[in-house]
């Protein structure tokens, strides 16, 4: 019984431990104070970073600690709700661009907001920030974008990287956005000619 108990204990601590990865742990990594929930990742260091909708002091920290100067959010602009609007003044206050971009983690997304996506990624000053809700599918998504579009890597290295269990994203309930990443082609021609979603 005491054997089960401690394999309980070893197994609960490696799944503590894998939660962990790439969450800061704020004195012991000297980075900010994030938690496992907010599901911070560093797609390439100094260039770009993925999270879940962090609050506003979070939002400030991660700022101030990674020089971020341009967050995309892909939940799209929702003025009037409170983590929108404490984002946005958090933001503005800082003097960081904040780019909205309406995504489902359930659909492939309309071509405006691709391309909003994609031009962003081009020509938005860095580092940057993208994020969602919990930072699994959507930024999973755009993270693999990000990759493909900035460092030329393959849709399937890409998506190896951030379409990932490790980071909450599972296919089976979010098949749409790997969808999105296995048909993607880093040119705006293809979005504006081919992207099968208008």
């Amino acid at each position: 019984m005491r054997q089960r108990i401690r394999l309980a204990g070893v197994a609960m601590a490696v799944s503590a431990a894998v939660t962990l990865v790439g969450c800061g742990l704020g004195v012991y990594d000297g980075f900010t104070p994030l938690r496992p929930t907010d599901n911070f990742h560093v797609i390439e260091p100094g260039e770009a970073y993925r999270s879940a909708q962090l609050d506003a002091q979070t939002l400030k920290l991660v700022v101030e600690t990674y020089g971020i100067a341009t967050v995309i959010n892909l939940r799209g602009d929702n003025t009037g709700q409170k983590w929108y609007d404490n984002e946005k003044a958090a933001l503005d206050e800082l003097g960081v661009r904040l780019v909205n971009v309406r995504m489902s983690a359930h659909a492939l997304p309309p071509r405006a907001e691709l391309l909003t996506l994609y031009d962003t990624f081009r020509t938005a000053e860095g580092p940057i920030l993208v994020h969602c809700k919990g930072g699994a599918d959507r930024s999973g998504a755009a993270a693999a974008i990000w990759r493909m579009m900035k460092l030329g890597e393959s849709r399937d290295t890409a998506a190896a990287h951030e379409l990932t269990p490790l980071y909450g994203h599972f296919q089976a309930f979010t098949p749409e956005m790997d969808e999105l990443v296995a048909m993607f082609q880093p040119d705006r021609d293809w979005i504006l000619n081919d992207y099968p979603v208008d």
